[in-house]
């Protein structure tokens, strides 16, 4: 509170005033007729005796007519206020709430979390809706859900958020409003608001926030906008009889004490060090006891504002699996020498990962059994052997990427595109600059930006009907396919209609290209079997009869024969896969520990506030009261004085 809030309130102290006023007033002794009296002379002092305090309820009354008066002189500076919508010209409105459940939001503000504050805000502006006002809720935790569709009923909305747990997923801004763009396209309302109700950190620094065309976008809780501090463990892997414990924390300082402990299955601590420098990322190496059996959890004790991302189970760490490279060196590398453009992009995507270029494509299956995936960029067909090996690879849940260029249209006899296509692709001419940009948002989101121009003079066309059975995930600017994917066997195929020559485009040059290799490498990583993601990726199987998850807390999905596992919380999970068990662990997403929030929208001119904090004015209340007490005090001083006369003697 203000100076002046504590400065009106300070008029309680004048209650002190009525009370030295009752101890002091004096009032006339009772006089007794005693007959003896009358034999001596009358004195001239008038005798009065002084007493502690008396009419009680008299001052009791004063005492509040004081409080009530200092209370009406605060009423402007205190005010109860909560979340409402502002109108204009009384119509009704259509908004979107995009509530955060993600990892960040965890994080504890005057003892409660900034989740429970989000959720508490979605009530507040949801009670302040008519009838007439349309409202969807969309959950900002990756991947983001839309809860509930455009409704005008408050109740299934209220169902919605009431029904939203906290989780340890990261921030996916960008797809929540993507769905909040969806809802109120269809919508006629003239007045059309975005609520968002999150920290606002994804990772993007700086960044400014999406937009939605026809709409205001709102941030009503900016106390929410606040950085904290956090340490988490990002992975923890068993190798022999060590432990490769990776820790992170969003400001270096705060791992300056530290500690990493292990702990066995009844939470015992067996093994501990404090790193000497950590810095805001260190991998930290512990020694297992001898002896040691799993299960064990690794732990850090720091004093952060999230408890949930400090405890990760270990787990024992494979040998990585290659991914395969059948590029032509003469073509897809840079006139500085050195490795191809997609050997170097793999390479700064996933430092440490063994890469395995191949001169050509193998014939034997034996050959490809033991990569996690494979490239193969300009290819003139497969021959039979070929297709035999590439077959065998995808049914075993390997992924394979194939850039076309211009030899797809040269293929030799008996050479086909299977089991990728069934009809060969054409190489030909094209008037499209670049990818459109809108279909990349998915897949790319900002990175899509430097596939817009790529200067290339060709492309390659796929037939009908092997368009028609492909999901295409980019495309040209005339809406041709750009990229696409389908599934062979457990595993999938993608294709990408130009090739990694940079004398055929600029698309080896751009971060977009990178992008489309991250994508479809994080396919190879979990087709592996790899052991841990991180949140927001999901684990899949494909041609399998059955998934199922039954220990920990995911999110299971089946799109076109293809299962897709979500987790929604970070630790171990069994997936038993048509009976078969398996652990896989879900990881802390990087990007949570990054507490920079992203720019806010801007005000645009002649907007008015979308959403405000509605002062209650008590002073009405507070006056009626003060009127009421005046009267009391009023009753009682004319009781008092008959009071006062009927005592006075004949």
């Amino acid at each position: 509170m203000t100076f002046a809030t504590w400065l009106a309130l300070g008029i309680v102290a004048l209650g002190v005033l009525p009370i030295v006023a009752h101890r002091l007033r004096r009032r006339h002794a009772n006089e007794i007729h005693f007959g003896a009296t009358s034999l001596i002379a009358r004195s001239p002092i008038d005798t009065r005796q002084r007493i502690k305090i008396d009419d009680r309820l008299l001052l009791a009354v004063r005492l509040l007519i004081v409080a009530l008066v200092a209370m009406l002189g605060a009423s402007p500076f205190v005010s109860c206020s909560r979340l409402t919508v502002m109108r204009t010209s009384g119509a009704s409105v259509a908004i979107v709430l995009i509530i955060d459940d993600s990892m960040s939001m965890r994080a504890r503000l005057n003892g409660e979390t900034r989740f429970e504050k989000a959720k508490a805000g979605a009530r507040e502006i949801l009670g302040a809706l008519r009838e007439g006002d349309a409202v969807s809720v969309v959950a900002a935790g990756a991947p983001s859900r839309l809860l509930a569709s455009t409704t005008g009923s408050r109740a299934d909305a209220k169902i919605a958020i009431d029904a939203l747990t906290p989780s340890d997923r990261p921030t996916d801004i960008d797809g929540a409003f993507r769905l909040a763009r969806s809802a109120l396209s269809q919508l006629a309302h003239a007045d059309k608001r975005v609520f968002v109700l999150s920290d606002i950190t994804d990772g993007h620094d700086g960044a400014q926030m999406p937009d939605v065309e026809g709409a205001q976008v709102l941030v009503p809780l900016p106390e929410l906008v606040r950085s904290v501090d956090d340490c988490a463990i990002l992975s923890a892997h068993r190798r022999g009889t060590q432990a490769s414990v990776e820790v992170a924390c969003n400001r270096a300082s705060l791992g300056e004490k530290l500690a990493v402990a292990l702990l066995d299955s009844k939470g015992t601590t067996i093994a501990s060090v404090t790193p000497p420098a950590f810095g805001d990322h260190t991998l930290v190496t512990v020694d297992l006891p001898r002896g040691t059996l799993e299960p064990v959890k690794v732990r850090i004790e720091s004093i952060d504002a999230i408890a949930e991302d400090n405890e990760l189970p270990l787990v024992a760490a494979g040998a990585p699996r290659p991914i395969a490279l059948v590029v032509d060196p003469t073509t897809a590398t840079l006139e500085t020498g050195g490795a191809t453009v997609v050997e170097q992009a793999l390479r700064a995507l996933h430092p440490g990962d063994p890469i395995k270029p191949l001169a050509t494509m193998p014939d034997d299956e034996r050959e490809l059994e033991g990569v996690s995936g494979l490239v193969i960029d300009d290819p003139p067909g497969f021959t039979p052997e070929q297709r035999r090996a590439l077959k065998a690879m995808l049914d075993r849940g390997s992924p394979l990427l194939v850039m076309l260029g211009p030899r797809a249209g040269t293929s030799p006899i008996g050479a086909t595109f299977e089991p990728v296509l069934g009809q060969q692709p054409r190489w030909m001419t094209t008037s499209s600059k670049g990818v459109d940009e809108q279909s990349a948002e998915g897949l790319l989101g900002e990175g899509a930006t430097g596939l817009v121009a790529l200067g290339a003079k060709n492309r390659a066309v796929i037939g009908y009907e092997d368009a028609k059975t492909m999901t295409t995930l980019l495309r040209w600017q005339d809406k041709e396919a750009w990229l696409l994917k389908r599934a062979v066997g457990r595993g999938e195929a993608w294709l990408l209609t130009l090739p990694a020559s940079v004398d055929a485009s600029d698309l080896a040059l751009t971060t977009g290209f990178v992008g489309v290799l991250a994508a479809w490498s994080e396919e190879a990583r979990k087709a592996a079997g790899a052991t841990s993601i991180a949140m927001g990726q999901s684990w899949t199987f494909s041609n399998v009869r059955t998934v199922d998850v039954k220990n920990g807390t995911a999110d299971v999905v089946r799109e076109a024969g293809t299962y897709r596992v979500t987790p929604r919380t970070i630790g171990a999970h069994t997936v038993v896969v048509d009976g078969q068990t398996e652990i896989r662990l879900a990881t802390v997403a990087a990007s949570e520990l990054d507490m920079r929030p992203r720019a806010l929208p801007l005000a645009k001119e002649g907007a008015t506030a979308g959403a405000r904090r509605a002062s209650i004015d008590a002073s009405p209340y507070i006056a009626l009261l003060l009127l009421l007490g005046l009267v009391v005090e009023s009753a009682a001083l004319m009781l008092r004085g008959r009071s006062d006369a009927a005592d006075q003697p004949a």
